[in-house]
C-alpha cells in the first residue's frame, strides 16, 4: 500500500488499510479504485476511479 501510496500522489490526504473489508462493507464499496467524500454532516458521495483533475472537480462540488 505505502508503494501505491508514495507511486500515485494519493498521500495528500488519508489513506486506509481496510483488511477485514470492514469498511468496504460500511460505505457499499465494491470494487477498487474508490473514493469516499464524506462531508461534516456524515452523508458520502462515493466514486470510482478518477483522474486528479476529476477528483479536484468532485471534491470542489461536495466541499465547494
Amino acid at each position: 500500500m505505502s508503494a501505491f501510496v508514495d507511486g500515485t500522489g494519493v498521500g495528500i490526504f488519508p489513506n486506509i488499510m481496510d483488511e477485514n473489508g470492514d469498511i468496504w462493507r460500511e460505505y457499499g464499496i465494491g470494487t477498487q479504485p474508490a473514493f469516499v467524500l464524506q462531508r461534516a454532516d456524515g452523508s458520502i458521495e462515493k466514486f470510482g476511479s478518477l483522474g486528479e483533475s476529476q477528483l479536484q472537480e468532485q471534491i470542489n462540488a461536495v466541499f465547494g
